[in-house]
Parts: C-alpha cells; structure tokens; sequence
C-alpha cells in the first residue's frame, strides 16, 4: 500500500511539472519574434554613409505630414534612417534637388525604408490619403541639429 501511495505521488508530481500541450501553445504565443525589416549600407542616392566625428548619440523621431501636407526643402548633418510606418499611413515623395537644379523623386510606401546621407537638399511630401507616419533614427553626435532648413 504504502508503494501504491509512493507511485501515485510521484506520478502526481510528474504530470504536474510535465508541460501540457496547453502550456506548450501558451508559451509559442509569448515568445518574440523579431523580424529585421531594414538593412543597408548605402543611402537612397547610391552614397556611403558618412557618421559625423563628436560625441555619438542616437535619436528617434514620429513624423506625421497631413494629407497634403509638405516637409520644406531641407538638408540632414548626419545620416538617418526613415521608415514609413506599414499600417495608416500614407505614402512619401522625397524629392531631392541637385546642384543643377533637376529633381529626384522617389516615392516609399507604408512598410518601406531608406537611408537618407548627409548635406543632400530634399523635401517630402504626403501623396496619400491618409497622414503620412514616417519613423526616423538618426545617428548624430550631441550639440549637432537634425535638420537644417533652406528655405
């Protein structure tokens, strides 16, 4: 009796510290899943990346442009990263200027990315119809701006 008891015990403890298949579908649903969504090493004008000298610092921007809505000319001192968010958002003309006066323009939808370089004129617009949501990481050094206006 006292053998049938033990048994029965440790069978009770076993299956109570054996993972059941509903624990083990609970714990697929908790685990992360990391996707890379963006990878590059050269900007969305074909140029290497070029990190300005200083103490690093890394930031992160939410844009949001209005349907219609237009970022003025402009230009970057350090390189940045922008992805246009993949849900509600709508799309992003970037259009650079060059030193003879021609455009290029370049359209990211929702769920794309880009690099943007250093010193290039540009300015972007909201061709949507919905607010254009753009998330922006930019690799800086402290006391250096963002953005520099041209207009």
């Amino acid at each position: 009796m006292k053998h049938a008891i033990a048994l029965g015990t440790i069978a009770l403890i076993v299956s109570a510290c054996s993972p059941s298949k509903a624990s083990q579908i609970e714990d697929a649903a908790v685990k992360p899943v990391i996707n890379e969504v963006f990878n590059a090493s050269k900007t969305v004008d074909g140029a290497s990346l070029k990190y300005p000298e200083g103490k690093a610092e890394m930031r992160l921007y939410r844009v949001e442009i209005p349907v219609g809505g237009k970022i003025p000319l402009h230009k970057h001192p350090a390189p940045m990263m922008v992805y246009v968010q993949g849900e509600n958002s709508g799309s992003l003309r970037n259009t650079q200027v060059m030193s003879n006066g021609s455009e290029i323009q370049t359209v990211f939808k929702p769920g794309e990315a880009f690099l943007k370089g250093v010193d290039v004129p540009h300015y972007g617009e909201n061709i949507g119809d919905k607010p254009t949501i753009l998330w922006v990481t930019v690799t800086s050094v402290e006391g250096l701006p963002t953005t520099i206006f041209l207009d």
